[in-house]
């Protein structure tokens, strides 16, 4: 029990100590800006609402026109809140 314990605490310390203030970098975005930051909200929504096929039914335009513009309106919030990066270090690890 005892050799269990000891072990844990190693390998705690050891963790601990590989993570030092010193050499933590938070990520940062590089580079242009993607399309999607510099379309405007009303240009993304005209282009949603032409999507919609003539032949729909009118309780289906405004359902999809309704959801298009709370959809457009979360994603314009989240690229704008600054919680998403672009071009950083590990989203270009990612494969495309």
């Amino acid at each position: 029990m005892r050799l269990h314990i000891i072990i844990a605490c190693c390998l705690l310390a050891q963790t601990l100590l590989g993570q030092s203030p010193e050499k933590f970098n938070y990520l940062q975005s590089f580079g242009d800006l993607p399309f999607d930051f510099k379309q405007s909200f009303e240009n993304q929504y005209k282009s949603d609402i032409a999507k919609i096929p003539v032949d729909a039914s009118n309780e289906v335009k405004e359902q999809k026109a309704i959801f298009y513009a709370q959809s457009d309106f979360f994603i314009r919030q989240m690229l704008l809140s600054g919680k998403v990066t672009y071009n950083d270090p590990i989203s270009n690890l990612q494969p495309k």
